[in-house]
């Protein structure tokens, strides 16, 4: 059964003139700070506190700007990437400063709504336009691909292709966003493991909703997406009663599978856009209808 969860804390204002957009694309804690995707304001660093550390990735046109700060992946190089949605192009910071552009490759349009993963200087990216649904990109180019179409992607459907991507430890987590599937791949494209949410009773119930009502609905089931110590956070959102978005799944490895771990319910029938765990078993949840950083503390396993 789903553990709730007790809110520990909150978050809506950062400082004097700083307030959340109410837009946020997506968290990543990293180092005792957490990196903060502000549609309207760009990036902005906090620590575990709450105190802002830094911010870039400001609003325009100019060197390091961005119109329309998309979703941001850090790389173990230091890097922190960002989607410029405005511009359609990469960017890259390091301790704030801008340090490299990425366009995509030609034909190839990264996917708005969900994650991509870094590494040191190739972008992971859920494309649209390509056989393959995940390619890794450096210097503007395509040097690998993964994520064949599934039995639940419909290609006449192409949104509902969307993968969210993330890294592992050693590999590299692809999450769709509008059907049950969970595949764990190798930097160099090799599939390693699956799950089937559907094997979680109370998600199987929520897909088979959806599918009866409107065959080719797009709902977005598994909001987001977040990897910590060994685990995979998974952000999923409900349409019985009320719509809610504030179920964590968590999966684990257990040799070569992968398994349900855990569900835990954030307090309240919230709308959370995103979520992110630290190291030290803090999960950082972005609440919509508040315009607030909600922190709950996940229990000891």
């Amino acid at each position: 059964m789903p553990e709730t969860l007790s809110l520990d804390s909150t978050l809506s204002v950062l400082s004097d003139t700083l307030y959340f957009s109410g837009n946020i694309p997506c968290l990543e804690a990293v180092d005792q700070r957490v990196i903060i995707s502000d549609y309207q304001q760009g990036i902005i660093e906090i620590d575990q506190s709450g105190k802002i550390l830094s911010s870039y990735a400001r609003p325009g046109n100019g060197p390091g700007e961005v119109l329309g700060c998309g979703h941001s992946s850090y790389s173990p190089d230091g890097k922190v990437w960002v989607f410029d949605e405005g511009h359609a192009i990469m960017h890259s910071y390091r301790e704030g400063v801008p340090c490299g552009d990425m366009r995509m490759p030609a034909g190839l349009m990264p996917s708005y709504n969900v994650r991509f993963a870094a590494l040191n200087d190739t972008l992971y990216c859920s494309v649209m336009g390509a056989g393959r649904l995940v390619n890794a990109i450096w210097n503007e180019t395509v040097v690998d691909t993964m994520c064949p179409i599934s039995q639940y992607d419909d290609v006449e459907l192409p949104r509902h292709s969307q993968r969210h991507v993330v890294r592992g430890d050693h590999s590299l987590f692809v999450v769709c966003l509008a059907f049950p599937l969970v595949e764990e791949y190798s930097l160099s494209g090799e599939l390693l493991s699956s799950y089937d949410l559907m094997s979680i009773p109370e998600r199987a119930e929520i897909f088979q909703k959806e599918k009866s009502i409107v065959p080719n609905k797009f709902f977005v089931a598994n909001t987001d997406v977040c990897y910590s110590e060994g685990s995979l956070y998974i952000l999923s959102a409900s349409t019985l009663g009320e719509y809610h978005c504030n179920e964590v799944i968590v999966l684990e490895k257990d040799g070569q599978k992968m398994g349900h771990a855990h569900t835990f319910v954030l307090s309240g029938r919230q709308s959370y856009s995103t979520i992110t765990v630290s190291e030290k078993g803090l999960l950082y949840a972005f609440n919509n209808r508040t315009a607030s950083l909600d922190i709950y503390l996940l229990p000891e396993r």
